[in-house]
């Protein structure tokens, strides 16, 4: 008796206790949420973020649960950290937030259109359009989110077609030709690895692994990072045009146009409705310093594009054919000028892919870029000069030399010798080769160089000519301008390397090169 009179004394103090601490709880609470606030304004998204966090973390103290108003305020505090994490270009962070608001206030307008964005930015484009209708429901439609459905509904059909294209090609038998056939081996080689339903899952699942990497280290400003992170989903990939998206402005963030150009032609090739896809090409095509290319892929993104899209992309074309208008007549290309900026892969906001403004974007320095024309038109003249004289120039004079001899007319016994010659003078080791092709081995030259050594080395010499192939391998950026090439350079690198493997009886080099270009020997 003695202890519940104690008790029922203390009950009405322990309460008021309790009250007092969730009150002194719920003002801190408020106190960080409005300190954040001001500091989103700021602009300083990352610290704001932690403020949401703290004033999470003083809610979860409340003692008994907290009220009514404090589930309101947590939820305000989600909310808010979502638009942090957009910002900050965290989209995985900021859907988890937007679920956990969705799960206190399934009507809340402001966490659906955030968790649009996000899902949109990590290509999960049915998700997407789930809450953007579930905006238009709630009667939020708005030209924007009626834009926005109409996208994501191309998106979502173009990523089931890319779906049922590679469980089509998973399913496909390998084809068979008659053994010992160059092209036989070359459609083994380039044939799909994926054969069961599992293999595409886990394939699928490495993919967005790699994509996560690569985005958590763009976001990190590690752009050699973040481009072989989405080297790699591209591999496991390969139909997905997004992928190739992203390596292209990856790519171009670490100042290699010739890569990005490339990248970008493999999206547009899956893609070709997808605007972002053009952007990319002409912003690495500008960085490259082909304005006309430049302004042909504006120019043909602005069918596909959004109206936001839409307005970028006529910048961007007005300002390369500006640029190209100062060139002297008769020159195509110029060095690489300032290239458009541009934001992260993925984005959180209407224009995600021109994100930043005038003030980030890389303005043309005409003045500049006609002095450097002028500087071509004077070197034109050494294109005429020999093999042993280009190589003092620099690989771009040998390079444009060596493709105009390629490009000439039909083959003919003096084009081989003087092919021949071209190719002798390149430096006879790896290292060099490297150094001497820096970052800027394109495409189409690696494919001609390929070629070359099938049609005019490998008569002569198959040791010599597979060796050639094994030092173009060690070039930058090999693996992703090989995965590029198509059947007929598939071919001659088998027949090259085979050739060498029979005459030598076993070419130790020759089978290290088959390696790197896909051949079974």
């Amino acid at each position: 008796e003695a202890a519940a009179a104690v008790s029922g004394t203390a009950a009405p103090g322990l309460a008021a206790a309790t009250a007092a601490a969730a009150a002194a709880a719920s003002a801190q609470s408020e106190a960080q949420c409005d300190a954040a606030k001001k500091l989103f304004a700021a602009g300083a998204y990352d610290a704001a973020a932690d403020s949401y966090s703290a004033a999470l973390d003083t809610l979860s103290t409340t003692p008994g649960g907290g009220s009514r108003s404090d589930d309101k305020l947590r939820a305000r505090c989600l909310n808010n950290r979502a638009a942090c994490q957009l910002q900050l270009r965290r989209f995985s962070e900021a859907v988890a937030d937007c679920d956990a608001v969705i799960a206190l206030e399934p009507r809340n307008v402001k966490a659906l259109h955030r968790r649009a964005v996000a899902r949109e930015a990590l290509e999960r484009y049915a998700g997407a359009l789930e809450d953007c209708r579930a905006l238009q429901a709630l009667g939020a439609a708005s030209a924007e989110v009626s834009a926005s459905c109409t996208r994501l509904n191309r998106l979502v059909e173009q990523q089931r077609a890319e779906d049922s294209q590679g469980r089509d090609a998973a399913a496909a038998p390998t084809p068979v030709a008659p053994s010992g056939s160059g092209e036989a081996d070359a459609a083994a080689a380039a044939a799909p690895s994926l054969t069961t339903e599992g293999d595409q899952a886990a394939a699928k699942a490495k993919a967005a692994a790699a994509r996560e990497r690569g985005g958590a280290a763009f976001r990190r400003g590690e752009f050699k990072a973040a481009a072989e992170a989405y080297y790699e989903a591209a591999k496991h990939e390969p139909l997905v045009h997004t992928h190739f998206s992203n390596l292209a402005l990856a790519l171009l963030k670490l100042e290699e146009p010739a890569h990005a150009v490339t990248a970008a032609k493999r999206c547009t090739e899956l893609a070709p409705s997808f605007a972002k896809g053009w952007f990319r090409l002409g912003a690495a095509q500008r960085a490259k310093g082909n304005l006309s290319a430049a302004c042909d892929a504006f120019a043909a993104g602005l069918p596909h594009a959004s109206p936001d899209e839409a307005r970028d992309l006529r910048r961007q074309l007005a300002e390369a054919r500006k640029a190209l208008d100062c060139v002297p007549a008769g020159i195509e290309e110029v060095s690489p000028l300032p290239s458009p900026a541009s934001s992260a892969p993925e984005a959180g906001k209407p224009a995600p892919w021109a994100a930043g403004g005038d003030k980030a974007r890389g303005k043309v320095d005409l003045a500049k870029a006609v002095q450097t024309a002028k500087r071509v038109a004077e070197l034109a003249p050494a294109t005429q000069a020999g093999p042993d004289e280009l190589l003092s120039l620099g690989y771009s004079a040998f390079e444009r030399s060596f493709l105009q001899l390629w490009a000439r007319g039909k083959a003919s016994s003096q084009r081989d010798t003087d092919l021949a010659a071209y190719l002798g003078q390149l430096p006879l080791d790896a290292r060099g080769l490297a150094a001497f092709v820096g970052d800027a081995m394109s495409e189409e030259t690696l494919s001609a160089f390929v070629l070359a050594a099938e049609r005019v080395m490998l008569p002569r010499d198959a040791v010599a000519a597979a060796a050639f192939l094994g030092r173009l391998a060690s070039v930058r950026r090999f693996e992703l301008l090989w995965m590029f090439q198509g059947k007929a350079e598939s071919t001659a690198a088998t027949n090259v390397l085979r050739a060498a493997v029979a005459t030598s009886g076993g070419d130790e080099p020759a089978r290290e090169a088959a390696t790197k270009y896909g051949v079974k020997l």
